[in-house]
């Protein structure tokens, strides 16, 4: 996703927004098809149901390459 603090540019603003549950921003849709977690066609990110097009789930480490969760590896970063 882009950072509109470097690009110079902000969103156009005839483009929907919707909300990022990773980030809690919000994002044209075209930019959350370029989200590893974003799934859904261009539909469904435009619904805004993150049900529909996202496997970020909060609180969750999507990445954990099979480490037991109570394992020294999360104390250590």
């Amino acid at each position: 996703m882009t950072d509109e603090r470097t690009s110079g540019q902000g969103p156009d603003p005839k483009q929907k927004l919707v909300r990022c549950r990773r980030t809690e921003q919000s994002f044209s849709v075209e930019e959350h098809t370029k989200c590893p977690y974003c799934f859904g066609r261009l539909e469904k990110i435009e619904s805004g149901e993150h049900s529909g097009f996202c496997d970020f789930e909060p609180g969750k480490d999507p990445i954990n390459f099979g480490f037991p969760e109570d394992g020294s590896h999360y104390t250590r970063g």
